[in-house]
């Protein structure tokens, strides 16, 4: 009889730290395509900076009107001349 509880209790922990791991495996597999995504959404940025000198996104304002983002380098001379305005 212990050695059938002993068994059960192996197989039972065993299983439980299998499924653990395999959840873990997932998650950080789902983390990683995340983070890569990311990584290719901030490549993408920066290669049409460089080939055009802007990058435009759409955005959603508060009162749910959409507007084009422009995003384009500043050279310092440029803010110094908005930060006197």
């Amino acid at each position: 009889m212990t050695i059938l509880v002993l068994a059960v209790l192996l197989v039972g922990s065993a299983s439980w730290i299998g499924y653990v791991f395999y959840k873990t495996k997932q998650n950080d597999f789902a983390f990683q395509n995340q983070q890569l995504g990311r990584l290719v959404e901030q490549r993408n940025i920066l290669n049409s900076v460089q080939a055009t000198g802007f990058y435009s996104l759409t955005v959603v304002d508060p009162e749910n009107n959409q507007r084009t983002l422009l995003l384009a380098p500043v050279t310092p001379q440029q803010q110094a001349q908005q930060g006197s305005q």
